[in-house]
């Protein structure tokens, strides 16, 4: 005899045969598993007012503004919604609407006032996420797009500055993807990157099937305030972006896209921070239609302001899988309508001003056999500061590309060597790309010398000045002269184009006391002595001369004149008569091999003006007008 079935267990029942019927063996659920998606589902799916169902297939719920996802947080609780900034960035243009062709949003004005769209999250959304914990979110370890985080790979332009904003214009495409669990982006970054809780906003267009169940590209936005860990998600999956648009809410698909060497698609976006609330806004298109905003509270450094600003492209990919294209799925070099390309390009600096793209922004991108990005320069007009990337993409994971035959490996080999690199590559506060290398700046007591056992206490000596000072301001040195002071004041100083003053020091090592003393012009000033020392107790191994700045500012200062070295006499900083002494207590002219140093090309130079004699003898110029 059968045993009856109630009604419930039978739309049970179905709803399990309708799972397994869309996934196959993909996956099988337990009750317990099923009913854990659905407690889910209602946390993400409020109570709806009307829903709107897309021709792409996507059904968005018209939500109570003050019951969406944001209202979750607790530092939201009783949170007050903006429906507009209080203010806009000087220079924010308000020209254009939407493009006519560009189909984005919901139709009919969308959703009734005092409602806000929301993309409805379905039950196979969450069955396609490893685990629940991670839905919405990236997988990044140690976050920094410059860190390239394992899978995660980049071809973008950066700009490091206190920022308050950014513009950008981009053109949208559907790069094709060889896995459900791969997507591809083009987006921009506004980070602040000065501590290890890394804070980011995101904000573009991306196809990620795995997340959102088809290939479309989407409106999507972004968020993290502890460098991806626990904090952030796209779009509304998490509380924290607050929706205020009724007609254009994030996760929206983007029709029509650019098609190659034909009509080109492009959305605007502008993220600014609120000068009075602290609130970042995102609104789209010229005309600056508001989308919503990620609050001031959600953050730490990003309540302040950005250190960083990317633009660019982004994939990830997985084990044993081609890459999938970026951008377009061409090389930038191919150019108009056949690369992604972003252009007019602004930001907003600290006096809430949209200035534009300077020179000294730089490039990286982490896999060029597949992924590149370049400089096209500001023309002005229509395009302003532009670039171009993207690529084909079909690197694999497996390292075949980039090893060639020398060596295949298993998936095993691989962990291994992940995992290796995870003890060398240190979390990184800042990445820097050179011709020869990246180089990661880490943590000074995060460095691999504190993994050995026996420095686990260590104290980093810093710099060598642990002792010492400026001039009398401690016990050291010994002023001798009566009418010329360490600390006095040097007037007048050279005028640009004009009158040169100049000063004449020397400093050297008395042979019978081992004191270091100071005279200036030829007044003896006073003595360093010997006493004081170690290593400098015997003699100096190396002897330099020119310029060094300090700043806790975000400009650097003038050096020098304020002008660059090879502006020449009477305009740069220069010194003359350069000698040194040798270990026979000789005054010698200083050899033609002596290095120059520069750390800030950019900012300060030096350049060798080799040796003149007479009253010039060896000389150097050296200086440079800052504000990088």
């Amino acid at each position: 005899m059968s045993t009856p079935i109630s009604c419930n267990s039978r739309i049970l029942i179905l709803v399990l045969l309708a799972i397994s019927l869309v996934y196959g063996n993909a996956r099988s659920l337990s009750k317990e598993e099923y009913m854990e998606l659905k407690a889910q589902l209602k946390v993400l799916n409020k109570p709806a007012v009307k829903s709107i169902q897309t021709e792409h297939g996507d059904i968005f719920d018209c939500v109570d503004m003050y019951k969406q996802p944001a209202f979750d947080h607790p530092l939201l609780k009783n949170h007050t919604i903006q429906m507009r900034p209080t203010s806009y960035p000087e220079g924010m243009e308000n020209q254009d609407p939407l493009n006519a062709n560009l189909h984005i949003g919901l139709k009919d004005g969308g959703c009734p006032l005092g409602t806000v769209p929301i993309r409805r999250t379905k039950m196979q959304d969450l069955m396609r996420t490893k685990s629940l914990s991670d839905f919405g979110r990236k997988n990044v370890e140690n976050g920094s797009q410059l860190n390239s985080p394992s899978g995660h790979h980049y071809a973008i332009a950066n700009l490091r500055d206190q920022v308050l904003g950014t513009r950008v214009t981009m053109n949208v495409w559907d790069p094709i993807l060889q896995d459900p669990s791969q997507f591809s982006l083009a987006q921009l970054w506004i980070v602040n990157d000065q501590s290890d809780q890394l804070n980011t906003i995101e904000a573009g267009w991306i196809v990620y099937p795995g997340l959102f169940g088809h290939s479309n590209p989407l409106l999507f936005v972004y968020w993290t305030a502890d460098d991806y860990r626990s904090t952030g998600c796209y779009n509304l999956l998490c509380a924290g972006f607050v929706q205020v648009s009724r007609d254009i809410p994030v996760g929206s698909t983007i029709q029509p896209t650019s098609t190659y060497d034909g009509y080109q698609t492009e959305i605007t976006l502008q993220v600014f921070k609120d000068p009075n609330s602290g609130d970042w806004w995102l609104t789209i298109g010229d005309n600056n239609i508001q989308v919503g905003y990620w609050p001031k509270s959600l953050f730490t450094t990003l309540a302040d302001s950005a250190s960083l600003v990317q633009w660019g492209g982004e994939i990830v990919t997985t084990e044993s899988t081609q890459s999938p294209q970026m951008g377009s799925g061409h090389f930038p070099d191919e150019g108009f309508r056949k690369s992604c390309y972003l252009k007019k390009l602004m930001f907003v600096d600290n006096t809430n001003t949209f200035k534009d793209i300077p020179d000294n922004t730089f490039l990286y991108e982490d896999l060029t056999q597949c992924y590149r990005v370049i400089d096209g320069g500001n023309l002005g007009g229509d395009w302003g500061r532009h670039f171009y990337f993207g690529g084909p993409g079909g690197f694999l994971l497996a390292i075949s590309l980039t090893y060639g035959n020398a060596r295949s490996l298993s998936k095993e080999e691989y962990m291994e060597l992940k995992a290796k690199l995870k003890v060398l590559n240190k979390p990184a506060v800042k990445g820097i790309q050179t011709q020869h290398g990246d180089i990661d700046c880490v943590d000074m007591y995060k460095q691999p010398a504190f993994d050995h056992p026996l420095l686990k206490n260590h104290t980093i000596q810093r710099d060598g000045y642990g002792t010492g000072c400026y001039n009398l301001k401690c016990p050291g040195f010994v002023q001798v002269s009566r009418d010329i002071a360490v600390g006095s004041t040097i007037q007048p100083s050279s005028t640009y184009n004009g009158d040169q003053r100049e000063t004449t020091f020397q400093v050297f090592k008395d042979s019978s006391t081992g004191n270091w003393w100071l005279i200036y012009g030829n007044t003896q000033v006073g003595y360093w002595p010997r006493s004081l020392f170690t290593s400098l107790a015997d003699s100096a191994s190396l002897v330099e001369w020119g310029g060094e700045v300090y700043t806790e500012s975000t400009q650097n200062p003038p050096m020098g004149s304020g002008h660059f070295p090879d502006e020449g006499f009477k305009k740069a900083s220069y010194m003359k008569k350069l000698m040194f002494v040798d270990n026979t207590n000789t005054l010698r002219d200083i050899p033609s091999n002596s290095p120059l140093y520069q750390d800030l090309p950019q900012c300060y130079k030096v350049i060798d003006g080799g040796n003149l004699g007479g009253d010039w003898g060896r000389h150097i110029y050296f200086g440079g007008p800052g504000g990088c």
